[in-house]
């Protein structure tokens, strides 16, 4: 194993394993970002407690969307990057789940 790292090829075998092990990781935890998101959207209509209260937000992507702190950093740049990188996920998922790229 040691002989099959060390050289050009082990290390390249190593490198993409790695970087397919993250990506998965990622995609598993954007997949139940979106899926914790998704069920969740009811939350702003039926979490108000009374007329006088603020509305409460359980949905995390409604929270990042509407953070003043991601308005203020990046502007609407940021609000549209992250919508835009969500449907993007969510678009791909569709189309490897239908047509089985």
């Amino acid at each position: 194993r040691v002989q099959r790292i060390c050289s050009w090829r082990g290390l390249v075998s190593v490198a993409s394993s790695a970087a397919l092990r993250t990506a998965a990781v990622a995609a598993g935890a954007m997949s139940a970002l979106v899926l914790m998101s998704e069920c969740s959207l009811w939350s702003v209509r039926y979490g108000q407690l009374s007329a006088e209260s603020a509305p409460r937000d359980a949905s995390p992507l409604s929270l990042v969307l509407h953070s003043r702190a991601l308005a203020a950093l990046t502007g609407f740049g940021g609000v549209f990057a992250t919508s835009a990188v969500v449907s993007g996920y969510m678009a791909l998922c569709f189309w490897v789940a239908v047509f089985r790229m």
